[in-house]
């Protein structure tokens, strides 16, 4: 596959990470101030300050995606729908998504941007509690009720959540405890990435943006996406993805201008 646009589909956490991390796009401490979804939202966000903090914090992350994005659909991010780019072989949009319910979260990663080799954004572990971190990968840990993935479906799996540079708390205590609180969710998995520290640690797509909220009337939503949400889901439901799962779709051809970046979907 071309390197530039596998590199545009899986996107790079540590780069979406570090033009993410200031204070201008980490959630404030009222959560009256967001998250905003699509007015055709169905989705109702829980009324849950810590989630409220959480869900806002990551959609800094959204906003500096860079990406080329090939679908707004959630059906079509399903690995059985496959992207033929510019003549080249079959890609997808994920490794597989997953419904399923948060049993726990436990500490990650913590990084730091090296001061003394700015140029190239280069990032720098610290203990996970280090008041100085810029970022965090919180291990989030998912009971599975279904597994829209080719590999075989596991009972439980870990997922990295993204925890970005909170404002007013060094520590992220509320965005850690707004991701223990969730309850039932949707998680689409990053179609490449994996991590070196824990390979058996799933990155969640579009540099953790993708991890939905399934509310207590059983609307998907995805408030990390904020307005681009309700254009994600659309009407989707569980059963919508269960059905989807089991056809066959024809690969859809885009095709890409790499140097105007100009995309067509054919």
């Amino acid at each position: 596959m071309n390197t530039m646009i596998k590199n545009l589909v899986a996107g790079s956490l540590v780069v979406i990470a570090l033009t993410s991390c200031s204070t201008d796009t980490a959630a404030s401490s009222d959560p009256a101030a967001g998250p905003v979804l699509g007015p055709g939202s169905t989705y109702r966000v829980p009324q849950n300050d810590d989630i409220q903090i959480y869900f806002r914090s990551i959609a800094g992350v959204n906003d500096a995606g860079a990406e080329l994005r090939f679908s707004n659909d959630i059906v079509e991010h399903l690995p059985n729908q496959q992207f033929i780019v510019n003549g080249q072989e079959p890609i997808t949009l994920s490794r597989g998504i997953v419904v399923g319910r948060v049993t726990g979260v436990l500490p990650g990663r913590a990084y730091v941007t090296d001061s003394t080799d700015s140029q190239d954004g280069r990032s720098m572990l610290v203990g996970f509690k280090d008041p100085l971190a810029e970022w965090r990968i919180a291990r989030l840990q998912v009971s599975v009720d279904r597994w829209y993935a080719d590999a075989p479906a596991p009972t439980d799996i870990e997922v990295g959540a993204f925890v970005a540079h909170p404002a007013g708390d060094p520590l992220g205590q509320a965005e850690m405890r707004g991701l223990a609180d969730l309850g039932r969710i949707v998680l689409v998995l990053d179609p490449a990435r994996r991590f070196e520290w824990n390979t058996n640690v799933f990155p969640v797509a579009r540099g953790g943006v993708l991890l939905g909220d399934i509310d207590t009337a059983g609307e998907i939503g995805f408030p990390g996406l904020g307005p681009e949400s309700s254009d994600f889901v659309g009407s989707a439901t569980i059963a919508d993805l269960d059905a989807a799962w089991k056809a066959t779709p024809q690969p859809i051809e885009i095709a890409i201008d790499m140097e105007t970046g100009v995309l067509e979907r054919k």
